[in-house]
Parts: C-alpha cells; structure tokens; sequence
C-alpha cells in the first residue's frame, strides 16, 4: 500500500534523503571516533586509562564562592568563559561540547553534579551513573583540556550546612529528591511555563522546573559568558534558551548536534543500565522516528 500511494519520483527521492541522513551519520561518527577513540556502551566500561592524555590538570573546585572567584579573575584579565554543565559519567557526546565551547572562549569550565531538584521520588537519582575520577581522565583527552571543574557537595539549603545531607555528583551525604525535602529550606523555583509542558514534561512534572533552577543557580556561581548544551534533550535546551531570554542573563547559549553511539544510539550516560533487549526496542523506534520525519519532509515537497 504504501508503494502504490508513492510514485516513483517520490520514492526517489526519500532513498535520496535517508542516505544523505546516513552518510552525515557516518560521517559524524568517524570524526567524532578519531577525536576521542574510545566509547561508552553496553560492551564497553567506564574506563580512562587508555585515554591519551593531555597536559592540562584542570582546577578542581568544590566551593561556590571558590568558583565565583575563579570567573571573577579570569573576567578581570579579559578573558571569556565558556561553561559546560553536566551530570558526570561522561561520554563522547559530553567532549564534543566541550569541544565546541573552545571556540567561544578563552578558558572552558565544566560542572558536574547529579541535580536531585530534577527527580521525582521515584525516579533514579539513587542509581544514577557517577564516576567522577574516570571522568576528570576523561576531560584530559579533550584537545585544548578543560581550566576548572566545578563538583559541589549540594546546592540546595535543606536547613542544614552546605555539604550536608542532600548532596549530588559525589559530594556523599544521602542522595534526596528535592521533592521530598522542598519544605526544609529550598522554596524558589524557575519555571518556563508553556515550554515545559508536553513532551518529557507530560510524564515528568518536575523535571524543567528542577533543570531550569540548577542552571540558573549555575549560571549564577560560574558567571559564563557562554554555555553549551546538547541538542538530544531538545527540550531541555529550548527551556534553557528561553529562561536565558526571559531572565536578561548576559549568556549566549549554543546547541550543539547528537553525538551518537557506533549503532546510531544517541549518547547518553543512562545508556549503561540498557539490556540488549532495551537498547534494539530503543533503535527500533528512534528508526521508526527517522522514517517518519524523513516521510513527512519528502510528502511536503509534493
């Protein structure tokens, strides 16, 4: 049926399409491989020793005021600061930021703290992927090296001191969502209204009020003149990009395209707690996806 709706010019030109779609692909793969030859997936480990290395020890910081000061000095020698948040156990989609950053700046700084404020109850904050020694080898790989990481204890006030219970990103202490602890301390939130709704936001009701917070409270200590975020959580980087108009941050904020694993699985440090039966079902429908979007761009040109 569907080659009887499709003429032949039609079909043409959808084979036309998907095989340019695939050799961008390739392509970007080969060039993200000879960048940095190693690989996250469910046949490989989380390993760094056969990373080459750089020269560059980036600066370790774990105080917010420690890393105001820091921005602080590079701004007063004229220099610009690029900014790449994560939440550690990085892949070769999180260098490829940082990457990219180096071409907007003088000096890059990269974050990583696993934000509880962006979980509910019951989602897997407990058992998110943290390695932060194998990732700060992993940042000595990147040509140009990284100037600071910045790996807070905790960025929420629960009524405790800071560092205390409530932590993310290796800073120890119990791992809580903010929802369950909002009433001891930590009341102000950053909502982007329509955006956050629908999407990821439908099945997850707290999670862009909890990104947008963390990367403004980010914005706020690191004081970037850029940041760089990945465009595989589209969204994410749509609510970012709004919140940064909205709110009158100084801060240009660039998206970068989907670094992908060698079977066309989009990068992502969750990737490891796939089974092979999971990571074929999750290939299968972004395949489903490709087609569709690659269907309805050939059916407009008609």
């Amino acid at each position: 049926q569907t080659e009887q709706a499709y003429s032949h010019k039609d079909r043409q030109l959808f084979l036309l399409s998907f095989s340019d779609h695939h050799q961008r692909y390739t392509e970007q793969t080969k060039k993200t491989k000879k960048l940095y030859p190693f690989s996250i997936s469910n046949n490989t480990t989380h390993q760094a020793l056969l990373i080459p290395m750089a020269q560059k020890q980036p600066l370790i910081v774990r105080d917010k005021n420690q890393m105001r000061n820091w921005s602080r000095s590079m701004r007063s020698q004229s220099k610009l600061i690029a900014f790449v948040p994560t939440m550690g156990y990085l892949h070769q989609g999180h260098l490829s930021l940082i990457t990219e950053a180096h071409k907007h700046a003088n000096v890059v700084a990269v974050s990583i703290y696993v934000n509880p404020g962006q979980f509910s109850p019951n989602e897997d904050l407990s058992t998110y992927p943290s390695d932060f020694e194998g990732d700060v080898q992993k940042l000595l790989s990147v040509p140009g090296g990284v100037d600071v990481v910045f790996n807070p204890k905790n960025l929420y006030d629960y009524g405790e001191s800071e560092g205390g219970e409530g932590g993310g990103g290796g800073g120890g202490g119990e791992v809580v969502s903010c929802v369950e602890k909002s009433g001891l301390g930590h009341e102000s939130w950053v909502r982007v209204e329509k955006l956050e709704k629908g999407l990821c936001g439908k099945s997850r009701p707290v999670f862009f009020r909890g990104v947008a917070t963390i990367v403004a409270k980010l914005f706020n200590i690191v004081e970037p003149d850029v940041a760089v975020f990945g465009k595989k959580d589209y969204q994410q980087w749509r609510v970012i990009q709004r919140m940064v108009r909205d709110l009158d941050f100084s801060i240009k904020v660039i998206g970068c395209e989907i670094t992908r694993e060698n079977d066309g699985l989009a990068m992502s440090s969750r990737n490891v707690h796939l089974s092979s039966e999971e990571r074929e079902k999750v290939l299968f429908y972004s395949s489903i996806v490709c087609i569709i979007c690659l269907l309805s761009t050939t059916r407009q040109h008609f």
